[in-house]
């Protein structure tokens, strides 16, 4: 295993945990991550709007009512009398159930309460409504003798006056919110003392299929003992008719005939508005209370899937992306990044046409962390190459252009197995080398063919070509390859003229660093020699050639091939000791910028036609 395979390995094992943690989070904390930003995408994928199926109707106690009877809180309760009378007067078309989501604590005027209560006992369809009080911090002890904080503890039951308590049945309308302040569950059912009490919703609803002789669904709730609220409608999509049109005959008792009717709150003003999935209005209690009686009647129970299994499976799933983003090409690393977040939307929603819902957003901000870790990660890999390439350049290309093209943003791109560019090739050898050579131990010959090495880089390189190899004391450079270079067929001639105006100096520091027992021998070699010293036979021919990787997929070679570079190397052979040769392609680009000392043309190995060679021995700068 590759250390790039361990590394990708390493983070896909971070990314599982960190993805684990975060989903299972809902479980651990009370205050989960994130858990307000996963609530609203669940309000925007799982509470969606829905046709309104059951018969429930709502009698408001709305603005127009106040102002016709008054503060509510002055109200006599004979008003309530007055309204199921008028609501049961029609025999057989009396409302299936009437349920008032209104607190009659305590005595007001003995004759209103007296008539209230013999009147709901009478027409044996009304609900009541109860409140419980909490205590928030109640201190209890287990089975085992630990103590622990019950923030549910029910320290009451508040219920209406004691006759009219006795006279219908009641349930609780406590309604609380998320900490986000949003309306998504009730508790349907609590214990208390014993004894099981029922939810105001879930009393009406049970009335409600006893009038219809069908048997009530069984209520679904998760581990907290909280029902989830499948939210049917907006605020205002039940049908609400004022209190006031009622009791003045102006609204027809016939309408609200085997419906299940709600009594409540619809002003502003009485504070019974929380906020809802569906709007961005605030909702009156006793719409809340006919979604839930419509979610219960529908049998919509929308519970929370395993979190421990979703975790596990969100952890492998994000392994698993950034594993399979980190293997291709980026474009199709945001393909499958967004195929991931449909993947995940498409699947929670079949899931909730089930009833089951997932947290939504750890997933795909973890498919998020995966998709920047990496681009992240190809971008420094892609700078590392590329830094990598561009030193290994910089031995070959002169360093102050690599970094010209660093700044421009230039294209390094070179396309493997190579591309047809037009170049120019030169070619350079050391005359005399080997009897140099036979005077030498083998390092000296090294510290000498270092020497030379240096000066034909430092001209090819100072010219802005490209050191191609090194072949015993033969040189092979390119210009206009890898990179685009003006005028690049004269720098090559330039080039190779600052190597051949080397030729002097390369001879007269020659004896630097080598040992008298060997500068002894050269001087005596040379001696008997009428050409002492060594000299440089250059060779420049241009045209198209191939120029890129060759080799295979282990071992490869930066160079040019073809013709071109053939006879560059020709030319070269055929040049003598300090004599710079171009070919006539190279002399008619170039020839108003030279001085030459004649031409001679030569057949070469493999060349049908001879090639004409010009001796250059001056160049125009």
């Amino acid at each position: 295993m590759n250390k790039k395979t361990i590394i990708k390995a390493v983070y896909a094992v971070i990314i599982a945990a960190v993805t684990f943690f975060l989903s299972y989070s809902q479980e651990m904390f009370e205050e989960p991550l994130l858990k307000k930003t996963d609530n609203m995408l669940k309000d925007v994928l799982y509470q969606q709007e829905l046709p309104i199926s059951r018969d429930i109707k709502i009698i408001a106690i709305d603005d127009k009512t106040l102002e016709k009877y008054g503060p509510f809180g002055t109200w006599s309760r004979s008003t309530y009398a007055d309204l199921i009378n008028i609501l049961n007067s029609n025999e057989g078309l009396e409302p299936a159930v009437i349920g008032f989501d209104i607190m009659f604590f305590g005595n007001m005027d003995e004759e209103g309460d007296r008539l209230f209560a013999e009147t709901a006992e009478k027409a044996g369809n009304v609900v009541l409504s109860s409140n419980i009080l909490y205590n928030d911090s109640k201190i209890l002890t287990d089975e085992n003798g630990n103590e622990y904080i019950d923030t549910m503890y029910i320290e009451n039951i508040e219920y209406p006056y004691e006759a009219l308590n006795k006279a219908a049945e009641s349930g609780f309308v406590n309604i609380s919110a998320d900490n986000d302040g949003v309306v998504r569950r009730i508790i349907p059912t609590v214990t208390f003392n014993g004894e099981t009490r029922d939810s105001f919703s879930k009393v009406i609803y049970e009335k409600y299929c006893a009038y219809l002789g069908e048997t009530p669904n069984e209520i679904i709730t998760d581990r907290d003992n909280s029902m989830t609220v499948r939210f049917t409608g907006a605020p205002g999509d039940y049908s609400a008719t004022s209190l006031c049109d009622v009791l003045d005959g102006t609204a027809d008792p016939r309408n609200f005939a085997g419906a299940a009717v709600l009594v409540g709150a619809y002003a502003q003003g009485m504070q019974d508005a929380q906020s809802v999935p569906t709007s961005h209005e605030q909702m009156y209690g006793v719409e809340i209370h006919a979604n839930v009686i419509e979610a219960m009647y529908e049998g919509i129970f929308p519970v929370q899937a395993d979190r421990l299994v979703c975790a596990f499976i969100s952890a492998v799933i994000a392994a698993l992306l950034f594993i399979l983003m980190s293997n291709v090409k980026f474009a199709i690393v945001t393909v499958i990044a967004a195929a991931a977040f449909v993947g995940e939307v498409f699947a929670a929603y079949m899931l909730s046409q089930n009833n089951v819902f997932v947290d939504l957003v750890y997933l795909p901000i973890m498919t998020i962390v995966s998709y920047v870790v990496v681009v992240i990660m190809n971008y420094v890999v892609e700078r590392i190459i590329r830094n990598k390439t561009l030193n290994a350049f910089k031995k070959y290309v002169d360093p102050k252009f690599i970094r010209d093209m660093q700044r421009s943003g230039g294209d390094f791109k070179i396309e493997l197995g190579g591309e047809s560019r037009e170049c120019a090739l030169l070619f350079v050898d050391i005359r005399g080398f080997t009897a140099l050579s036979e005077c030498l131990t083998p390092k000296e010959v090294v510290h000498v063919l270092n020497k030379y090495l240096k000066l034909t880089t430092d001209s090819v390189i100072n010219n802005g070509g490209t050191v191609d190899k090194f072949v015993g004391d033969c040189t092979m450079a390119i210009f206009n390859a890898p990179f685009d270079l003006d005028d690049y067929v004269f720098k090559a001639v330039c080039a190779g003229f600052d190597i051949i105006s080397g030729d002097k100096e390369f001879n007269e520091h020659i004896e630097e660093g080598l040992s008298e027992e060997s500068v002894r021998k050269l001087r005596e070699r040379w001696a008997t020699r009428t050409d002492n010293g060594v000299g440089f036979g250059v060779g420049i021919h241009c045209g198209e050639a191939v120029v890129g990787n060759i080799g295979c997929d282990f071992r490869m070679d930066y160079t040019a091939i073809g013709d071109t570079v053939n006879t560059a190397a020709r030319i070269e052979s055929g040049a003598k000791k300090a004599q710079l040769c171009i070919s006539g392609d190279v002399y008619e680009l170039v020839k108003d910028r030279v001085e030459i000392d004649g031409y001679e043309d030569k057949m070469f190995k493999n060349k049908s036609e001879p090639v004409r060679c010009y001796s250059v021995v001056g160049v125009k700068r």
